[in-house]
């Protein structure tokens, strides 16, 4: 008894903060990935270079692409 409203309210903050959760984690395994992929692992398609090994001395805002 007296549960009902508030047993509400505790489950979305809960459900709110379990989210934020699983987000920053997403997030930190994003981050481990590209920093393995850009510093740490060679690509093929830059001659066993890592893409951090393959800009450096390239100024930042060059538009590679371009």
């Amino acid at each position: 008894m007296g549960h009902g409203v508030s047993g509400v309210g505790h489950r979305r903050r809960t459900t709110s903060v379990v989210r934020s959760i699983v987000a920053v984690r997403r997030w930190a395994a994003l981050a481990a990935w590209k920093e393995d992929d850009n510093a740490d692992r060679p690509h093929s398609a830059l001659g066993g270079r890592t893409p951090d090994e393959a800009h450096e001395g390239i100024p930042d805002g060059i538009d590679l692409a371009a």
